[in-house]
């Protein structure tokens, strides 16, 4: 079963998609999907639609929404921020946790999604179970990383110079404008001395909040993403650092947005054996134990149904291809 929602979030009206299966035992579990920062709740190349389908026919409800600004909800896509989609986010729990309250709730986030999901998990408690995808280092720590390499580059630059007769007959004659050299290899001015804010950074230190996260979380990235090279081992990194249950996985050859079919699938399969474990507990808590112990990515192809020859015929959700 799929129907429209509306959720309201800051004055504006966000328009989703909850999704549930009817026939089969229902696995206590909603998955609230997060796109990216220029797509809608579609996801790339219907992604999240046969996501979240699959998920109900596993017997997991779903909830699939479009931020504001983008797809079908309300307000200005220039206004859009990272805490904006957070907040959304925060929305989007609140409604799945009043439409199944006993129901723990796992966001899955694209891209930016990522990052998305985990900055409302910081702000939500009932959010003890993350699936991210292709999600890159908050905007300041990859600025940081980028500062470094340019620094690294032109410092070795500098070095080179140093064996040329010119750069010594400059530096005899007072030619060097070390000023600028200084600021070459340590950097310009920062966001903190007067530069307008990302708007894909938030006004709160979310990695910072995510150090306390008593959740677990699973990465997923494409072997072939050259968008997301390093994020990874930043995440690893970090997750280690701070004691979060974590797990990670390469989609060997697939790009950021796990275009090919058989990628797809492997994702939504990886999805729906993540989620499927988690179960509250009688007071209706969801700090289970399982979620501290997540199952180890499987090779079981039966947790998604095997494609016809044929398409059957889905009217679907307007708007989403059928």
């Amino acid at each position: 079963m799929e129907e429209f929602v509306h959720i309201e979030s800051s004055g504006e009206t966000l328009l989703g998609v909850w999704s549930q299966s009817d026939s089969l035992p229902r696995i206590p579990a909603t998955v609230i999907t997060l796109h990216g920062w220029g797509g809608y709740r579609v996801g790339p190349h219907r992604f999240m639609v046969k996501l979240c389908r699959a998920l109900a026919d596993a017997g997991v409800s779903s909830l699939r929404f479009d931020f504001r600004g983008r797809g079908d909800s309300t307000g200005d896509e220039k206004l859009a921020t990272l805490d904006t989609m957070i907040d959304d986010a925060c929305r989007a729990v609140e409604f799945a946790r009043r439409r199944a309250p006993q129901s723990p709730v796992a966001l899955w986030g694209l891209c930016s999604g990522g990052n998305v999901a985990i900055g409302a998990a910081t702000l939500k408690d009932e959010v003890r179970h993350l699936v991210l995808l292709s999600t890159l280092p908050f905007v300041p720590d990859k600025k940081s990383a980028e500062r470094v390499a340019r620094a690294q580059a032109q410092a070795g630059n500098y070095f080179r110079k140093l064996f040329r007769p010119a750069t010594w007959k400059k530096l005899f004659t007072g030619a060097v404008n070390f000023r600028a050299v200084k600021k070459a290899v340590l950097g310009g001015p920062s966001a903190s001395s007067g530069e307008t804010r990302d708007p894909k950074d938030s006004a709160r230190d979310v990695l910072a909040a995510f150090a306390g996260y008593p959740g677990a979380a699973h990465f997923i990235y494409g072997g072939a993403d050259r968008e997301a090279a390093g994020a990874a081992d930043h995440f690893r990194a970090f997750t280690s650092a701070h004691g979060i249950p974590a797990t990670f996985e390469t989609v060997e050859g697939s790009n950021h947005d796990f275009y090919s079919l058989a990628w797809e699938e492997h994702v939504i399969r990886e999805t729906i054996q993540w989620v499927e474990p988690l179960r509250p507990d009688k007071s209706g808590d969801f700090l289970s134990g399982k979620r501290r112990n997540p199952p180890k990515p499987g090779p079981d192809k039966n947790l998604i149904p095997k494609r016809p020859s044929s398409p059957p015929q889905d009217p679907g959700i307007p708007g989403e291809g059928g």
